[in-house]
């Protein structure tokens, strides 16, 4: 146990293998993907609003699947759920790779989706049940840590596999990775049986209740919370879409393309347990309103780049932004969960992040075919702008405790 753990908690240190090193698994296939998908979808014919269709399409399989992972989670426990998640990726990774049209590219993006939305569950579930209100800021910004050295290392590996050996390559080594997170799960799956606060919840019928109890009063600052998380997910998948075709435009290759993506996670690393800390001491509005700031100001000035240099700029400073708010939208998220049927609830609140991953590609592909490229990377800005004057201005701060949680 480590030193600031009280007894019956988890210290941070014991969930390295059993948690963190396959989430770097995982997330490092997903970002080996990043800057491949969109050009993978127009190496396959596909024009710009299908392409923004395209990768809308992961946040639509995550966004249906949102509600019935949080019910098999509280039935199945975490371990079985996070070990199908990870096989469930490899596999359509490994088909996603053998395939020539869009048809089954559209349907392997939804099923990966579907597969990201049951990992990403399952570790949320498991830090909320597992630490107070005080530490858990910290433990949720180590997620988004190791997903972000996962998003330094994907794109450059993806972006040079892309290069050396074509698209399809990138989705082979993917397949790859997940499949070593299944393995490393195995070898620490005996944190999971070790008699840790249960993992499993109430029955998917009673979730309705403990959610009507923990929003009752404040139905206010939860749609207000919503709106904002919405908000931050358009501008993340906005620079994932962005970025891609504008490295296009400026005659930028793939290899570029991941090299930019790489670098910009890599300054996220420098401020992610920092985030965690600042969330935790201070309050959740400290990283959650430079980290929307911070991405508006970059995708702005997208269009004012002409090459490499500049849109590396560009990326760096979202790089700062998106460090700052590591583990933001999981750490409020489990601020506003109950106890019991904590799986159902996160599913709810998973759903309304992924309205925003969803229509993020779908706004940008429908703008850049209608008023250009150009338009699009400005139009999300705006957007932000308008979800940081929310967050500063009408929701209410969510860390309401300093210590431990009964």
């Amino acid at each position: 146990m480590n030193a600031d753990t009280n007894p019956g908690e988890v210290g941070i240190r014991s969930l390295i293998l059993p948690l963190y090193a396959p989430t770097l698994c995982v997330m490092f296939g997903y970002g080996m993907i990043i800057p491949v998908l969109p050009l993978f979808a127009r190496f396959l014919g596909a024009g710009l609003g299908l392409t923004g269709v395209i990768v809308s399409l992961r946040g639509v399989g995550s966004l249906l699947f949102d509600l019935p992972a949080g019910a098999i989670i509280s039935r199945a426990g975490r371990l079985p759920v996070l070990l199908l998640s990870a096989a469930a990726t490899a596999l359509t990774a490994a088909v996603t790779g053998s395939i020539e049209r869009l048809l089954p590219l559209a349907i392997l993006t939804i099923a990966m989706g579907a597969a990201h939305v049951v990992w990403v569950l399952s570790i949320q579930t498991h830090i909320r049940q597992n630490f107070p209100a005080y530490r858990r800021g910290r433990a949720m910004a180590l997620v988004g840590g190791t997903t972000r050295i996962g998003w330094v290392l994907g794109p450059i590996v993806g972006g040079y596999l892309g290069r050396r050996f074509g698209l399809q390559a990138v989705y082979f080594g993917q397949a790859l990775v997940c499949s070593i997170a299944v393995i490393l799960l195995l070898i620490g799956s005996s944190h999971y049986r070790s008699g840790l606060r249960t993992q499993r919840g109430v029955p998917f019928r009673t979730a309705g209740f403990p959610f009507v109890r923990t929003v009752q009063g404040r139905w206010r600052s939860f749609l207000l919370l919503g709106m904002v998380v919405i908000t931050l997910q358009i501008l993340r998948m906005g620079r994932q879409t962005i970025l891609p075709l504008w490295g296009e435009r400026v005659a930028l290759d793939v290899a570029a393309i991941g090299l930019i993506f790489g670098i910009s996670r890599a300054v996220e690393l420098l401020l992610f347990y920092p985030a965690g800390v600042l969330m935790d001491r201070l309050g959740r509005k400290w990283t959650a309103v430079p980290c929307i700031i911070l991405q508006s100001l970059s995708l702005a000035m997208i269009p004012l780049t002409r090459g490499f240099p500049g849109l590396l700029l560009v990326s760096m400073i979202a790089g700062i932004g998106n460090g700052l708010g590591a583990g933001i939208v999981l750490t409020l998220g489990a601020d506003l969960s109950p106890r019991t049927a904590t799986g159902e609830f996160l599913g709810i609140w998973h759903l309304m992040g992924d309205i925003g991953a969803v229509s993020g590609p779908l706004l940008i592909g429908a703008v850049a075919q209608s008023l250009g490229l150009l338009a699009a990377p400005l139009i999300i800005a705006g957007i932000g702008i308008a979800g940081a004057w929310l967050m500063i201005y009408r929701v209410t701060e969510t860390l309401a405790t300093k210590g431990p949680e009964s």
